[in-house]
């Protein structure tokens, strides 16, 4: 293999040099990354208990919710549950919170607007006894904690 006459060999030894540097680095990280685990699976107290999470569709105070129960299979136990945001009944859509000078929802694709109530602490604890309600319904001889 020849080198065209005007690529200085300072300039090829730079070029090489930079790419062990980045090949390192980037082994490095690949190396760090394989040691965590994704978020579905986490490792419990026991190295063998294994996480999972089950999601769900509820329909209640006008608005959709999509909560999250957090269970370990081996343990036949409910870890957490989370009730997730808001969406809209009639797109779907995640609500965000209003921008302009008015409190509460709206939802980004129908503009459609909903009070700020639905983050109330009542309203986010029944959303989330009503998810585990329906994950025990349907995983038989489960516990909550």
């Amino acid at each position: 293999m020849t080198l065209p006459a005007h690529v200085p060999a300072v300039w090829l030894a730079a070029s090489v040099a930079a790419n062990v540097i980045l090949f390192l680095l980037f082994t490095v990280f690949a190396l760090s990354r394989k040691s965590e685990r994704p978020a579905a699976v986490a490792v419990g107290r026991d190295a063998e208990e294994v996480i999972d999470n089950w999601e769900t569709r509820i329909e209640r105070v006008d608005v959709l919710w999509f909560p999250t129960v957090t269970f370990s299979p081996s343990a036949k136990r409910v870890l957490k549950t989370a009730p997730g945001v808001p969406h809209c009944k009639n797109c779907a859509r995640a609500l965000s919170l209003s921008k302009d000078g008015n409190k509460g929802w709206v939802c980004p694709a129908c503009s459609q607007s909903f009070p700020e109530t639905l983050a109330d602490v009542s309203i986010l604890d029944m959303i989330s006894k009503q998810a585990v309600k329906h994950f025990l319904e349907r995983h038989p001889g489960f516990q909550t904690k």
